[in-house]
């Protein structure tokens, strides 16, 4: 493994984690994937985990890819290394990984806590227990980041600002037209999931045809 990059890549995701967790209903961002899991190289990208408060999953989303993007660091077909890879949310009443198989044992038994609010973490942990008989053990780990005063202001401000129903189904209606129109999301190696407790976007990341 290369630990340099491996360094540099961490650093990268626990500053994507400390802007994160000023955006409203971000409840936790979790390091899982080839960081976590010994498969690092320096062609990887950096997999994250976002668990939002309930109820508002599609707006979360939205937001957590529109800041992601104006950092510089939105994965794309051709630009993987180092770039953010967020293709899985979870509202905070439902942090159990399904389905339960020995590769999404390997992939998120050690996800780590780069931020978490509440208990989503604690939650994950006793929801996916299941990992156990694939082998795989879930190590405690101390979040990289404080939850701090101001993030906490600044999001909570946000989520006043946008509490309203209307923003979350509106949300709603651009990511599912945005996936209909993706030609990546009828490849059979696609994995695509969208509901109101979780969101998977398995795509391939390069196009094929």
């Amino acid at each position: 493994m290369d630990t340099r990059t491996w360094m540099r890549y961490w650093r990268r995701a626990v500053f994507v984690a400390a802007v994160l967790r000023c955006v409203p209903f971000v409840r936790m961002v979790g390091l899982n994937g080839s960081m976590v899991t010994g498969t690092f190289r320096q062609q990887s990208d950096i997999d994250v985990y976002i668990v939002t408060k309930t109820g508002h999953i599609f707006l979360s989303r939205f937001l957590v890819t529109a800041v992601v993007a104006l950092l510089g660091l939105k994965i794309r077909p051709n630009k993987e290394a180092g770039m953010i890879c967020a293709n899985r949310f979870a509202i905070e009443d439902f942090v159990e990984i399904t389905p339960h198989d020995s590769y999404h044992a390997r992939v998120f038994h050690n996800l780590i806590p780069l931020f978490v609010d509440g208990r989503a973490y604690q939650a994950f942990r006793a929801e996916n227990q299941w990992m156990h008989e694939f082998g795989e053990r879930l190590p405690l780990h101390q979040p990289a980041l404080s939850r701090g005063m101001l993030s906490f202001l600044l999001q909570r401000l946000g989520e006043l600002l946008l509490w309203w129903p209307a923003l979350e189904r509106w949300a709603e209606r651009v990511q599912r037209a945005r996936v209909s129109s993706d030609v990546r999301a009828r490849h059979p190696e696609s994995k695509v999931v969208i509901s109101s407790k979780e969101l998977r976007f398995h795509l391939p990341k390069k196009s094929h045809g």
